[in-house]
C-alpha cells in the first residue's frame, strides 16, 4: 500500500513538472518570435506600462526643450539680421542724402558763376552766354542738369520792345508764352545747350506757372538759391516723361542784395535757372 502511494505521488509530481516544462517551452517559443514580446512583471510588482509611459513623457520633454531652444536661437539670429539690415539701410540713406546735398550745392555754385558773369559785365550777349556755358562743360561736371538758363523780368510796358529786340537777333517767331496779360513776365531768353529740347522753353514765362513762380519769388526776396517743387519740364516729350525740378538764383541789376526779404530791390532783378531731372 505504501509503495502504491509513493508511485502515485511520483506520477503527480512528474505531471506537474511536465506542465511546468510545457509552459516554459511555450513562453520560450513565444519570446523567440520576431516582433512579439511577452511583458514580464519585474520584482516588486511594478507594471511594465509605467516604464512605457515614463519613456514617452521623457521623449516629449526632450522634443519640447529642443523646440524652445531652436526658437530662442532663431529669435536671436533674427534680431541680429534685422539690426544689420537696418544699419545698412541707414548708411545707404545717409550716403544718398549726402550725395543729394553735394549735388544741389554744385547746382547753386553753377548759378553763382552765372550771376558773377552778369554782375561783372555791362551787357551779356547771346554769344557770350553760349561761350561761357560751353566752357563750364555742364554735361560732364553737372550730371542731371538739362540746361543753364537766364530769364529776364519784363514789365507790360516793356513787352513789345523786348519781343522786337529778340526777333532782330535772328528769331523771327519769338514771343512770350503763354499768351495773356500779366503784371510782369519772366521770359527765358538764354538757355544752353540751345538744342531742340531746350528750344521748347525759349520765351516761356515761368511766372505763369504757380510752382515755378513760388520758387522764383522765394529766391527773389531772399537773394539765395531756391528749389522748386516737382514739375514736368518743358523739355520733356510725350514718351518716357519724368518729373523734374528747377533751381533759381536772382541777379540784381545794381549788384546788390536786399537786406530785408521782400523789400528794397524787388523791381530790379532777373533770374538764373537750372532745369534738372
Amino acid at each position: 500500500m505504501m509503495a502504491y502511494l509513493a508511485s502515485v505521488s511520483d506520477v503527480i509530481i512528474m505531471g506537474k513538472n511536465e506542465q511546468n516544462m510545457r509552459k516554459e517551452n511555450i513562453q520560450g517559443s513565444t519570446a523567440s518570435l520576431p516582433g512579439l514580446s511577452t511583458p514580464q512583471t519585474p520584482e516588486g510588482g511594478t507594471s511594465p506600462l509605467r516604464f512605457v509611459f515614463r519613456g514617452k513623457w521623457m521623449a516629449w520633454t526632450v522634443l519640447l526643450a529642443s523646440l524652445v531652444v531652436t526658437f530662442f536661437v532663431w529669435y536671436l539670429a533674427r534680431g541680429v539680421m534685422l539690426a544689420r539690415a537696418n544699419d545698412r539701410f541707414v548708411f545707404r540713406a545717409q550716403t544718398i542724402e549726402a550725395a543729394l546735398h553735394e549735388r544741389l550745392h554744385d547746382y547753386a555754385f553753377l548759378l553763382q558763376s552765372g550771376a558773377g558773369l552778369f554782375v561783372g559785365s555791362e551787357e551779356v550777349t547771346r554769344a557770350e552766354w553760349r561761350t561761357f556755358a560751353n566752357a563750364l562743360q555742364i554735361d560732364q561736371h553737372y550730371p542731371g542738369v538739362q540746361g543753364f538758363g537766364f530769364s529776364k523780368r519784363i514789365l507790360p510796358s516793356e513787352k513789345k520792345a523786348h519781343i522786337r529786340q529778340i526777333r532782330e537777333e535772328g528769331f523771327p517767331d519769338y514771343d512770350i508764352y503763354p499768351d495773356g496779360e500779366r503784371p510782369e513776365y519772366t521770359s527765358v531768353i538764354f538757355l544752353e545747350p540751345f538744342d531742340w529740347r531746350n528750344q521748347r522753353a525759349f520765351g516761356y514765362d515761368m511766372f505763369s506757372e504757380p510752382t515755378r513762380k513760388e520758387a522764383m519769388v522765394m529766391a527773389r526776396d531772399t537773394g539765395l538759391a531756391a528749389l522748386s517743387g516737382k514739375i514736368t519740364l518743358l523739355q520733356e516729350t510725350e514718351k518716357d516723361v519724368q518729373a523734374g525740378f528747377l533751381m533759381y538764383l536772382p541777379v540784381y541789376r545794381n549788384g546788390e542784395v536786399p537786406e530785408t526779404p521782400g523789400r528794397g530791390l524787388r523791381p530790379y532783378w532777373d533770374m538764373f535757372t537750372v532745369p534738372s531731372a
